[in-house]
């Protein structure tokens, strides 16, 4: 996952528009949190980066070389 578009980024564009230069521009930087987090943590992040939705990560065992997997995404209408 490199970023996040939101629909309401696009709206205004005509749909000959949408290239990928013109997405790569509306693209927003992914929150990415652990699968573990408490509910109350994940509100407070979403609180303070102003967003609505993260990607979900599994971390690997400790010790482990592997990188995190993602595994979903959660909104905040899934806390609440």
């Amino acid at each position: 996952v490199v970023g996040v578009v939101h629909i309401k980024d696009l709206h205004p564009l005509p749909e000959s528009e949408t290239t990928n230069a013109v997405l790569e521009a509306l693209c927003r930087p992914p929150i990415f949190v652990d699968s573990r987090m408490r509910q109350d943590r994940l509100l407070k992040i979403f609180k303070s980066k102003k967003t609505h939705m993260a990607i979900v990560q599994e971390a690997p065992l400790p010790g482990s070389f592997q990188e995190p997997v993602n595994i979903g995404i959660v909104t905040l209408e899934d806390i609440l």
